[in-house]
């Protein structure tokens, strides 16, 4: 699972990697599949397994406890946190930083803190996505935000089917209200485009319906 995982996430950055090199120093480009698979649909998979893996590691690691959940929690920040926070800081003192500052705090707290990102992302510009407030070249942490909401719920949706059943049917509805998948062209930080709203807010609680443990 981990080497899946590992696969998903090299298939993005190698997306990525391609759309900078076609801006920075004009090498053709397309949105051709990259080591098989295409950056959006590897995001995708990459909340499903990880989906699927942190139901195993829930019921096998924490038990429904509050010192196991708090040691679950304390897990995840230790994996995510340090790391966004020194490639922010990378980011800034490399490049400045870019609209960053003039966002506004609530926003500039949001990238920080990795809370709310994928909100700002989808809603800030609505209808289109707008990725103008991240430092340069860290809009790929509103994907980090969406694990953020998943895992401050997993311990407690993932063991509950009622609760699982709630949230998807919430989410469902929260989807359909604002439309089917639309097409943008909003440039994004990096100066590239992005298409799709296929990776909605509620995206991560949706997936809830097939991560449920007994």
């Amino acid at each position: 699972m981990g080497l899946v995982r590992f696969y998903l996430a090299l298939a993005v950055a190698a997306f990525h990697a391609g759309i900078i090199l076609h801006k920075e120093a004009g090498l053709p480009w397309g949105r051709e599949l990259i080591l098989g698979m295409d950056g959006w649909h590897a995001v995708i998979f990459f909340y499903i397994v990880s989906g699927f893996l942190i139901s195993y590691v829930l019921e096998h690691k924490y038990p429904l406890t509050p010192s196991s959940t708090a040691s679950f929690y304390r897990a995840r920040f230790l994996r995510i946190y340090p790391l966004w926070w020194a490639v922010c800081a990378f980011s800034f003192f490399t490049w400045g930083d870019w609209n960053f500052m003039e966002s506004g705090v609530p926003t500039m707290v949001s990238v920080i803190t990795l809370i709310g990102l994928d909100w700002l992302v989808g809603f800030r510009n609505y209808p289109e996505l707008d990725f103008s407030f991240f430092l340069p070249y860290t809009a790929l942490g509103w994907t980090l935000s969406v694990e953020i909401t998943f895992y401050a719920l997993a311990p407690f949706l993932l063991r509950s089917l009622p609760a699982a059943v709630l949230v998807f049917t919430a989410s469902i509805s929260g989807g359909s209200s604002f439309g089917p998948p639309q097409r943008t062209s909003r440039r994004i930080c990096d100066g590239t485009s992005t298409h799709s709203r296929r990776l909605s807010p509620s995206s991560c609680l949706g997936t809830s319906r097939g991560e449920h443990i007994n």
